[in-house]
């Protein structure tokens, strides 16, 4: 499995800006997520719909993200490229056209 284990990067972006910190774990064979986002993001949910690898370092998926906005449900689409102790990952929201990146993350366990 590809990224398994914890990770840490920083996020400049409309909404926030700070650490995030992305736990990429082994779910008996399928990939799960668990999301630490900063600040008031904080109580921001992530539901992770689906993960596909690509290639031997990539991961692309998709993720049903509440709490941004009151009563919606917003879909979001990540990859993510793990080279060694190293991730870098582009999260896009086509309905709203927006995004952020995740640069020279570092793997923290």
């Amino acid at each position: 499995m590809i990224g398994i284990g914890k990770w840490k990067g920083y996020v400049k972006a409309r909404l926030f800006e700070g650490d995030v910190e992305v736990t990429v774990i082994d779910n008996n064979g399928a990939y799960d997520f668990d999301f630490k986002l900063p600040g008031k993001l904080a109580m921001v949910k992530i539901n992770v719909l689906e993960v596909n690898e690509v290639g031997d370092d990539t991961l692309e998926g998709k993720g049903a993200i509440r709490g941004i906005i009151p009563g919606k449900e917003i879909i979001a689409e990540v990859t993510c490229t793990f080279s060694g102790e190293t991730m870098n990952a582009t999260v896009s929201i086509p309905k709203y056209g927006m995004g952020f990146k995740i640069k020279d993350g570092v793997k923290i366990g």
